[in-house]
């Protein structure tokens, strides 16, 4: 019977398979804001909180230590640096990739957060934690305001951070 109440996690009835299910989401306040300054400007929002001094990225409505709303907001280059990245072979769905795929997070230049994205024209053996990566942008004319309106992210050639002048 449906309304009894489950003692041990064992008398619990599950539905076993798959449901396909799609979703969408929306953006949100800030979320659009970042989109839309993505697709106009090419440039990537960032908020600042003064009480704090962090500059997140993507910009939030409010500052995640003080709970103080994010009023002061700087449009940011798309360039950073290369974190960590990872090289996909399947798919969501466990299906091998006829290509595989190279993701890295990129903290971005001026602020504390950074991009998680494709990185492009560079061969996965030739990828050092801490290049110079900059955002390769779809052509303005063909942006939806999304964050693939970023193809991907490429190295900047002969730039590495100086791992002593941290």
């Amino acid at each position: 019977m449906p309304l009894e109440r489950i003692q041990k996690l064992e008398e619990a009835r599950a539905w076993q398979g798959k449901i396909p299910i799609e979703n969408q989401y929306t953006a949100g306040i800030a979320g659009e804001k970042f989109l839309r300054t993505l697709q106009d400007k090419g440039m990537l929002l960032a908020a600042r909180c003064p009480e704090d001094e962090i500059v997140y990225l993507p910009a939030p409505l409010y500052c995640e230590r003080c709970f103080r709303p994010l009023q002061e907001e700087k449009e940011l280059a798309p360039r950073g640096e290369l974190l960590t990245f990872t090289i996909l072979h399947r798919d969501l769905d466990g299906q091998s990739l006829a290509e595989p795929q190279v993701l890295g997070f990129i903290k971005i230049a001026g602020s504390d957060g950074g991009l998680l994205h494709y990185l492009g024209e560079i061969k996965a053996e030739e990828i050092k934690i801490g290049m110079a990566m900059q955002a390769v942008l779809l052509p303005k004319e063909e942006r939806q305001g999304s964050i693939l309106d970023i193809r991907y992210f490429r190295p900047i050639p002969n730039q590495t951070r100086d791992k002593g002048s941290a």
